[in-house]
């Protein structure tokens, strides 16, 4: 089964086109804290993470997950983002996990992603840390994400 993977919050529009391949290792955007952070969360640099079941290109929003309309995979999600390859071979420090109580007390619905922040210095890149190759099937600005990225594989 496919899935779509998201990394949001990003510093700048990543340099993707919709349909582009990306590889073990390749660069896929630094780590930002664009979009509008919730109250009580953080203005801070982090990267927020989730993957849906199946090929997605548009932005999925917690209430389209609630309302079944999609999935998540916390599996393969936690499998995925706790691997250093994710920042290069370098540390980072999960901050919200998957539907933690402490943001559904702030927002008032579940989070279903994990939100990471780097721990080292320097430009806080991230990468395709997957074996299989992933397609790119959306890049833009969301009010809420700030600058995404959406890869199926």
């Amino acid at each position: 089964m496919k899935r779509t993977i998201r990394h949001a919050h990003l510093a700048e529009k990543p340099d993707f086109r919709i349909g582009q391949i990306v590889t073990r290792g390749q660069k896929l955007g630094i780590v930002g804290n664009s979009g509008a952070p919730f109250p009580g969360g953080s203005y801070e640099l982090h990267l927020h993470t989730d993957i849906i079941l199946g090929s997605v290109n548009h932005i999925v929003r917690a209430a389209d997950i609630q309302n079944r309309l999609f999935y998540p995979d916390p599996k393969e999600l936690i499998e995925y983002t706790v691997d250093k390859e994710l920042y290069g071979g370098k540390d980072f420090k999960i901050t919200q996990y998957f539907l933690d109580p402490f943001y559904e007390k702030n927002l008032g619905y579940p989070h279903y992603g994990l939100d990471t922040i780097p721990l080292f210095e320097g430009t806080p890149w991230i990468y395709w840390n997957r074996s299989k190759i992933g397609t790119v099937s959306y890049v833009g600005f969301d009010p809420g994400y700030g600058w995404v990225i959406l890869i199926v594989y």
